[in-house]
C-alpha cells in the first residue's frame, strides 16, 4: 500500500527500475570522460560567485533573460502586453520566503477527500505534473543558456563558461546531495530560487509571475517554470477547495527534488515519444497537446504516464494514437 497521502512525492508513483535509469541517465552526462561536470564542491562554489560575478550586468542579464523568455513563450508575452499578466522579475535579489505552507491541515483533506472521490488520484496527477513542469524547466530554462551564448559573450565573455559549468555540474549536485537538499526544503524558510504565480490581489483578472533568482540560469530556469506551471494551472478542479488542498499537498519545495531529479527523465520520455513517434506534432503545440490530455481527467492521465514510466507498450501506443487524434483538431 502507497504511503499517507501527506507524504507522497512523485517517486512514490514511479517504479524503481525508471528511477534506476533516471539516475543513470544523469550520470552519464556529468561522467562524460569528454567533458566531465564540476564536482558537488566546485558547483557550490561557482553558484556562490556568480552573483558577485554578475555584479554591475544584472541589468543586461536581466533584458537577456526576458527577452529569451518571452521568444520561448509568445503567448505569455501577448498576455503580458494586454495586460494579464504582470511579470515581478528580479535578478540576484537572493532568497525569498514560501507562499506556501508545506503541509495543510488533516481537517481539510479529510473534507476534500469525502466530497471528491476522485481526490487521491487527482494528487497522483499532480505529482506527475510537477515533475513534468520541473524537468521541462530544468531542460528548457538550463537549456537555453546554450541558444543564447552569443548574446552572453557580448556581455561579458568570461560569464557563459561559468554557466556551462554550473550547468552541467548541478545535475550531479542535485543526485549527489538529494538527501541534504530534501531536508532543507522541508525545513528551511527561505528559497535560493523560485517563481510563484498567483492572481494579483490589487487587480482582477490579472497573474503575477514573481521570479527571484542570484544568477542567469537559475533566473532562465525559474521563468520557465512559471510558465509550465501556468499551464498546469488549467487542470486543476473546479471546486476551489479542492484545488487549494490538492495544491497545499502538492505544490510544496519539499517535493522539488525530486521533481528535478526524475522529472527530467519523465519530460524526456514523453518528449521521445512527441518527437520520434507522433505523426504530425510539431514543437509548437506541445504545450497545447499536454494541456488537453492533463485535462482528461486523473484516471485516464495517471493510467497514461503509468504506461510511459513502466515502459507498457499498449499504454504508450494508446498514448501515441491519441496524440494524434487530438493533432487533427488543431
Amino acid at each position: 500500500m502507497r504511503k499517507n497521502i501527506f507524504e507522497a512525492p512523485v517517486g512514490d508513483y514511479l517504479p524503481d527500475e525508471f528511477k534506476k535509469r533516471a539516475k543513470e541517465a544523469s550520470k552519464n552526462i556529468y561522467d562524460d570522460p569528454e567533458n566531465p561536470a564540476p564536482s558537488s564542491m566546485q558547483v557550490a562554489s561557482i553558484m556562490m560567485g556568480m552573483p558577485s560575478m554578475e555584479r554591475g550586468k544584472t541589468q543586461q542579464l536581466l533584458s537577456l533573460a526576458l527577452d529569451t523568455f518571452y521568444k520561448m513563450y509568445p503567448d505569455i508575452k501577448k498576455l503580458v502586453d494586454n495586460g494579464r499578466i504582470r511579470m515581478d522579475v528580479q535578478l540576484g535579489s537572493g532568497s525569498g520566503g514560501r507562499m506556501k505552507q508545506q503541509s495543510p491541515s488533516s481537517q481539510d483533506v479529510e473534507q476534500v477527500r469525502d466530497m471528491d472521490p476522485d481526490f487521491e488520484d487527482r494528487v497522483k496527477q499532480r505529482n506527475f505534473q510537477m515533475a513534468r513542469v520541473q524537468g521541462t524547466a530544468w531542460r528548457k530554462g538550463f537549456g537555453a543558456i546554450e541558444k543564447v551564448k552569443e548574446k552572453i559573450e557580448s556581455i561579458d565573455p568570461r560569464f557563459y563558461d561559468v554557466y556551462d559549468a554550473f550547468v552541467r555540474g548541478a545535475s550531479r549536485f542535485y543526485w549527489e546531495n538529494t538527501e541534504q537538499l530534501e531536508r532543507m526544503a522541508s525545513s528551511g524558510a527561505g528559497r535560493v530560487a523560485y517563481c510563484d504565480v498567483y492572481p494579483d490581489k490589487t487587480e482582477k483578472g490579472v497573474w503575477v509571475f514573481e521570479a527571484r533568482a542570484p544568477h542567469l540560469p537559475l533566473l532562465m530556469m525559474e521563468l520557465v517554470k512559471g510558465a509550465e506551471y501556468y499551464d498546469s494551472l488549467r487542470t486543476l478542479p473546479k471546486n476551489k477547495k479542492s484545488g487549494d488542498v490538492l495544491m497545499s499537498l502538492t505544490d510544496t519545495h519539499k517535493h522539488e527534488i525530486q521533481n528535478m531529479n526524475y522529472g527530467r527523465q519523465l519530460t524526456a520520455k514523453i518528449e521521445f515519444i512527441f518527437n520520434e513517434l507522433v505523426d504530425g506534432y510539431d514543437p509548437e503545440y506541445q504545450r497545447d497537446l499536454i494541456t488537453v490530455i492533463e485535462g482528461m481527467g486523473p484516471k485516464v492521465y495517471n493510467r497514461l504516464m503509468d504506461g510511459i514510466v513502466n515502459d507498457n507498450q499498449k499504454v504508450i501506443d494508446e498514448f501515441i494514437k491519441l496524440c494524434e487524434d487530438i493533432l487533427k483538431t488543431f
